[in-house]
């Protein structure tokens, strides 16, 4: 897992945590073939199998081992969790006690929905996403969350956004509940923020400017806060800045539909969060070729909105 599985925090040897898990694969199963009322031993092959499909998966993302390995990790990817589900389900009733398997079970499932996203089996992810609210359902799991996420993310990559907004809603409701349980650690933070964010631009899809606006209020607001409390992480300044630049073009939207005084209040906060974008941005991420051409846009973008508020 500390190798280099971005599930975890690791160290980014992809290939080392490669081979670790197809070498733990293979003593799991040796055990298992030898003493096959082993459960600790049965347990281990189906997280190998599951975690080796993890890293398949992020092999697949990246452009030069897709090029060329695409097939044949998606071809392996598949094998692994169709196998490694019944497995999980029948150690799962054998012992309905063993309440941290739950969650092996739910990760299954969702890498089985994230394999149908991957080859546009929308309905097929919404199959395991009510298979995982079964188990919160019957008391297997603690929260639903995981159940919401493969839901919206079926109809956000079907690009159906009047089902997309409400089963966003869902997510939102439903992190945000989980939050105020807890003690509200900060990556759950950065990830409810993403999802306001994720709402938010479903919303703009059907002009819902007031859901769009309020969501993104609410997500530029909260990565502040994670952004004061650890400045250097640079995932929450990347996540940071592209909220601010779509709340500024939400405001600049609404704007169109107000009268004068309206337009210009609106326009104005528009500006405002261009200009807080703009100027928290560093010296180094100005000067790559993609931070010049952010800067140019923003900039530009900037002036247009004085030229409307001087009209």
């Amino acid at each position: 897992d500390t190798q280099g599985n971005h599930v975890f925090s690791n160290l980014g040897d992809r290939d080392a945590a490669e081979s670790s898990y197809r070498h733990a694969l293979e003593v799991a199963e040796r055990i298992v073939a030898e003493h096959p009322a082993n459960r600790r031993a049965r347990i281990a092959v189906v997280r190998s199998r599951m975690r080796l499909a993890e890293i398949l998966d992020q092999a697949e993302r990246i452009i030069e081992i897709r090029r060329t390995r695409s097939g044949e990790l998606r071809s392996e990817r598949r094998a692994l969790l169709d196998r490694g589900l019944p497995e999980a389900l029948e150690l799962m009733e054998e012992d309905p006690e063993d309440r941290a398997f739950f969650h092996d079970v739910q990760d299954l499932y969702i890498g089985l929905g994230e394999l149908a996203k991957d080859e546009s089996r929308f309905e097929d992810m919404r199959g395991h996403a009510q298979a995982i609210h079964t188990l919160y359902a019957e008391g297997r799991l603690p929260s639903p969350l995981q159940a919401f996420l493969l839901e919206a993310w079926s109809y956000h990559y079907a690009q159906k956004w009047d089902m997309a907004v409400p089963a966003w809603t869902r997510v939102v409701n439903q992190s945000g509940g989980d939050l105020e349980e807890t003690d509200s650690p900060y990556p759950a933070r950065f990830l409810h923020a993403q999802y306001l964010g994720n709402l938010s631009s479903c919303a703009a899809r059907l002009d819902q400017d007031a859901v769009a606006i309020t969501s993104l209020e609410k997500a530029v607001g909260m990565l502040e806060g994670l952004a004061t409390q650890s400045p250097n992480d640079k995932r929450v300044r990347i996540q940071l800045h592209m909220q601010r630049v779509s709340l500024a073009y939400a405001y600049a939207r609404h704007a169109k539909g107000e009268g004068a005084a309206e337009r210009d209040a609106w326009l104005g906060k528009a500006r405002e969060r261009l200009v807080a974008a703009l100027e928290a941005r560093g010296p180094a991420e100005n000067d790559t070729t993609i931070g010049k051409s952010l800067r140019k846009r923003l900039t530009s973008d900037i002036e247009k909105i004085d030229s409307a508020l001087g009209e």
